[in-house]
């Protein structure tokens, strides 16, 4: 089974998960959210469906192996520009806070930062009406403010 981060606070998400749908259920069971061993490994699973959060094409290229004594499970690490992307679009409280941390400690590149968030969202119709689109590429623009200097201010 494959899981890849995507929570700034060490939650795995298994995406694509890959495996007997018993052992996927049985890791979730093991190692989901308040669990103790998820706090026994300071980190927990949980399942999220194909699309949400958008990630753009070539995310398992750049992502990297979380190294660990792991024997049934392999965990990955997003790419610093596709986490950010992933969370643009429900850009809750802790979203911002993850992607304004990352701000803070210089981790994102405004250019690359847009390509990825283009890359999540392929198809682009004017009549698609797509909400998460345009939610994600609207607070990308707060981002790529503060990222120039300015203030994090929602819109």
């Amino acid at each position: 089974m494959e899981a890849w981060l995507s929570s700034g606070d060490r939650g795995y998400r298994c995406r694509n998960a890959r495996g007997d749908q018993r052992l996927i259920n049985e890791a979730i069971r093991l190692f989901g959210r308040g669990t103790p061993k998820a706090k026994e490994y300071n980190l927990y699973i949980e399942v999220v469906p194909e699309a949400l959060p958008p990630v753009g094409g070539g995310f398992y290229k750049r992502a990297t192996e979380v190294n660990g004594k792991w024997k049934v499970i392999r965990l990955f690490h997003l790419e610093d520009h596709d986490f950010a992307v992933t969370k643009l679009k429900r850009f809750s409280q802790k979203d911002q806070s993850d992607i304004r941390e990352m701000c803070d400690r210089e981790l994102l590149d405004p250019k690359l930062l847009e390509d990825r968030l283009v890359a999540a969202f392929p198809f682009r119709h004017e009549k698609d009406e797509d909400k998460g689109r345009e939610a994600a590429e609207e607070n990308i623009k707060i981002v790529l403010n503060y990222l120039q200097g300015g203030d994090w201010a929602l819109t």
